[in-house]
Parts: structure tokens; C-alpha cells; sequence
């Protein structure tokens, strides 16, 4: 019998699996896998009707027990910004981040096991527990369980994918762990821990949301976008404890990017703004900052999935909310445009920079690829 609170050591287990031949890895790709994409990468998001459909069904469900207003709003942002169209929460999925930090994930909130401390104990709780219920061909076998080990599958998946046998073996572990989500035992058993999860995210949302209101209490008028945003920062960034430093100081200088002079300190003025919490992201953090997929597109992308939800009210903002919007925030909007060719993307970020007077700017010249790497590899330290 094999212990499954073991710590298994990669490096041996690597070894064990170089028994497997070059056919298992072709076996990966014709195990089920329900898209051409998820058959190339084997953790992208199962787009397919019939799984989608799963997958909506436990949202709604989930979805319905959730009283707190805002917390609503939050789980129909998830469906965007973590999700596809709220396709993939019952899957084990990977994001590919460019930071390489990030683990597999999975569930409404995109539970981290590699950045989430509890993730690894939720999704090992309710494999054990709901394993039971599925066909014995489905069930975690002891070469299974081998794999399935904290201490693998909560490493980042960058460093995974550098082994190739490894990586084909987890792709075939994937539909037996999915298997077991989609049973009852462990959807009841989820539902509590997801809305546990968006419960401590709320509250450190407030903690944020209350310093910027004793500092300037008018913001009330902007009350459910700026506790939306917050959220969902916190979802991907932990909190935004930076950014309430800078509020009780009137600055912030980061140790990877401000520290070294390639960026400059974040400087909040009282009384602080609706749009200073996306100014500090977009201008003071590695993930706003630096013009990759995963970093500043992501976050403009996250930034428009909480403006389609909770909009900030123009006729709200003040000159300096609307100066920025229409100024450095349309250029940056501009310059990622024309960075990815995305032409017709974010048209509700464009609307927050008319409304605000200004007009979408020429994007002039771009960061070079040199730069950009340079920072990357600066943010990855």
C-alpha cells in the first residue's frame, strides 16, 4: 500500500518514469481530450458543450447561495476573468503565467496549488473523500498516486512541463481528478470552500476599501466598482496591502522595478482618487507594468471584466480621475493595442477614456523586446 502523505521526490520519480515509452505521450493526446487545444497543451480549458454545461451548473448553483451583493458581482466577474465564459471550474487547469510562478489550478476562483495555501488541502480533501464515487477505470491507481503528491503538484507548472515523461503522465492523470470533481460528493463539498475563499478575499477588499475612504470619504459614490476591483486584484495579487502603505505614506517604491530605477516610486496625493488603485497597478507593480500577455494585457483585461460588471460613474470622477484616464491611461491602452494587434479589444476601457474627454492617442514607439525581457526577468526574481 503506498502512503499517500508521503512526500515523493521528483527526481526519483522521474527515474521510475523513464520506463514509460514515447507512446504514452501520444496516448495523452487521444485520452478524451475533448478540443485540439487541450489534445496540444493538455491543461488548457475544455471549451466543449457538454462540459461546459457541467461546469455552468455548478456555478448557478453555487452562485444562488451567495447573499452578499458584491460578493454576486464578484462571482460573475470570476466567470470572465478566471474562467471562459464560465467553462473550465470543475477542471484542472494550467494559465501559463509569465512570471512561470504559477501552479495548477482550478474551481470558480482559480485555486492556485502552487500560490494558494490551501488549495492543495482542498483539492487532496476531496479527492480522498469523493474518489468512491466514480468507475473503478477513473479511480487514483498506486502509479496514480505516485504523481499525485503535494510534492509535485504544487510546483510550479513551468517547472513540470521541463520533463517531458512527467508532464505526459499528469496529463493523464487529469481526467481521473476531473472525474471526481464532477461528482456530487465533491461538488457539496466545494461549494463551502469556494464561498469561504471569496469571504477572506472580501475582507481584505474592506480593510483597503476603508483606508480609502478615511482618507477621502466622497469615494462612497464609487463604492461598488472600487470593492470589485479590489477584488478581483486580490484574487490574482493576494492584497493590496503596497498600495495602503502608499496611503498612509504618500508613496511606493518596489523592490523589483522602483529599487533598481527602472520605474518610479508610485506617488499618492489625499485626498486618494477612484482610479489610483488602477494607476498603481498599471504603473507600480510587475503584473500592470510590464507589456506581456499574462502581465499588463492581463491586467487590462481583468480591469474590463470588472468595468462590464460595476462601471465607475463618470459624472463622479474628478478632474484628476478624468486627466489620467484620458491621458497616460489611453496611452497605455493604446501602446497594448498595437502591441498584440488587438484592434477591437476592451471597448469598454476605451468608453472610461471618451467619457472622460480624451480620444484613443497615436501609441508612438513600443518598449523594446530587450527592455521587456529585462524586466521580466526582473520581476521573476
Amino acid at each position: 500500500m503506498i502512503d499517500p502523505n508521503r512526500r515523493w521526490n521528483v527526481g526519483v520519480l522521474t527515474r521510475a518514469l523513464k520506463v514509460v515509452s514515447l507512446a504514452l505521450a501520444t496516448a495523452a493526446c487521444l485520452a478524451g481530450m475533448a478540443t485540439g487545444a487541450r489534445a496540444q497543451d493538455g491543461f488548457d480549458i475544455d471549451t466543449s458543450s457538454a462540459s461546459c454545461a457541467a461546469d455552468r451548473a455548478f456555478l448557478d448553483s453555487v452562485g444562488g447561495q451567495i447573499q452578499e451583493p458584491i460578493l454576486k458581482d464578484f462571482h460573475e466577474v470570476l466567470q470572465t476573468n478566471e474562467l471562459a465564459d464560465g467553462c473550465g471550474v470543475l477542471q484542472i487547469t494550467d494559465a501559463r503565467m509569465e512570471s512561470h510562478k504559477n501552479g495548477f489550478s482550478f474551481g470558480p476562483s482559480q485555486l492556485d496549488l502552487h500560490t494558494t495555501d490551501s488549495a492543495w488541502a482542498n483539492l487532496d480533501g476531496l479527492v480522498g473523500a469523493c474518489s468512491p464515487q466514480v468507475s473503478p477505470t477513473l479511480r487514483l491507481t498506486d502509479a496514480d498516486r505516485l504523481t499525485y503528491t503535494k510534492s509535485i503538484m504544487t510546483q510550479p507548472t513551468f517547472s513540470l512541463r521541463q520533463d517531458a515523461v512527467l508532464w505526459a503522465r499528469l496529463i493523464l492523470l487529469r481526467p481521473k481528478i476531473e472525474a471526481i470533481l464532477h461528482t456530487s460528493c465533491a461538488q457539496d463539498a466545494f461549494k463551502p470552500l469556494y464561498l469561504g475563499h471569496v469571504a477572506k478575499g472580501l475582507s481584505r477588499a474592506l480593510r483597503t476599501y476603508a483606508a480609502m475612504m478615511k482618507d477621502n470619504p466622497a469615494l462612497n459614490r464609487q463604492e461598488r466598482f472600487l470593492k470589485l476591483y479590489i477584488l478581483d486584484y486580490g484574487n490574482i495579487q493576494g492584497d493590496m496591502a503596497n498600495f495602503e502603505g502608499a496611503l498612509r505614506t504618500g508613496s511606493y517604491c518596489g523592490a523589483r522595478l522602483c529599487t533598481p530605477g527602472k520605474i518610479d516610486p508610485f506617488v499618492i496625493a489625499s485626498p486618494v482618487k477612484a482610479t489610483d488603485p488602477i494607476r498603481y497597478t498599471l504603473t507600480a507593480t510587475c503584473w500592470g507594468y510590464v507589456p506581456m500577455g499574462t502581465r499588463q494585457r492581463d491586467a487590462l483585461r481583468r480591469l474590463a471584466g470588472v468595468v462590464a460588471v460595476a462601471p465607475p460613474e463618470p459624472s463622479t470622477l474628478t478632474s484628476q480621475d478624468r486627466a489620467w484616464l484620458a491621458g497616460p491611461f489611453a496611452l497605455v491602452l493604446a501602446q497594448t493595442k498595437a502591441r498584440f494587434g488587438m484592434s477591437g479589444t476592451f471597448p469598454r476601457l476605451e468608453r472610461l477614456v471618451t467619457d472622460s474627454g480624451g480620444s484613443m492617442p497615436d501609441p508612438g514607439p513600443l518598449m523594446s523586446d530587450m527592455e521587456i525581457s529585462q524586466l521580466d526577468e526582473m520581476c521573476r526574481s
